[in-house]
């Protein structure tokens, strides 16, 4: 005997396979156990002064942030605040500055535009010899198919005097309305929006 051991060739290419899968296991056990002591030696690395130094840094970094934040929202409401006095204005010009334009300025909600609840004034009505300026506003804002009205009588100390539309809905020129306590069969005239215009001296 040559002391030789002889086995079938498919034997062999099963345990060359299942040679390949310990050495594959083995190499598995050594990369997590080299990733364990990884972890070790960083927690190990951190004295207990470092860890706290660590812990207030990060404490400061959010005291920061949360900062940062409140001064972010308190000049977002200067800036909206700015906005809608300065939209005030605007409607109060439209009233009462015989030199500003009547269009009505756009409610908003549609084409990027901030929506706003202001009434302002939209056109007037008018029958016979009487006319009373009407005033309007969506009822929801950033939807401009409902609406909300009222008149203001100049005989009776600018008295306010809302009215109601079939079902909220938008007025335009030539729609009649009936107002409470006023009279019947009014027609509406409402004025075209503040748009931009072309300036030919431009181009």
């Amino acid at each position: 005997m040559s002391g030789e051991v002889c086995f079938p060739e498919s034997d062999l290419k099963l345990y060359l396979f299942i040679l390949f899968l310990f050495l594959i296991y083995g190499l598995y056990v050594y990369l997590k156990s080299n990733e364990n002591m990884s972890n070790i030696n960083f927690t190990q690395i951190l004295t207990r002064e470092e860890l706290q130094n660590k812990i207030t840094e990060l404490q400061d970094e959010l005291y920061n942030t949360k900062l940062s934040d409140q001064k972010c929202q308190i000049e977002l409401n200067s800036l909206q605040e700015q906005s809608s006095l300065n939209l005030q204005t605007k409607l109060l010009n439209k009233i009462y500055n015989p030199l500003t334009s009547p269009e009505r300025i756009y409610p908003g909600g549609r084409i990027n535009m901030q929506s706003y609840s202001n009434y302002q004034l939209i056109g007037f009505i008018f029958k016979d010899e009487e006319r009373y300026p009407l005033y309007g506003r969506p009822k929801y804002a950033g939807k401009t198919d409902k609406y909300e009205y009222y008149i203001i009588d100049e005989s009776r100390n600018r008295l306010k005097i809302p009215f109601k539309t079939r079902n909220d809905n938008e007025l335009y020129s030539g729609d009649q309305v009936n107002i409470p306590g006023v009279g019947d069969n009014f027609q509406v005239t409402i004025y075209e929006y503040d748009t931009l215009r072309y300036d030919p001296a431009i181009f």
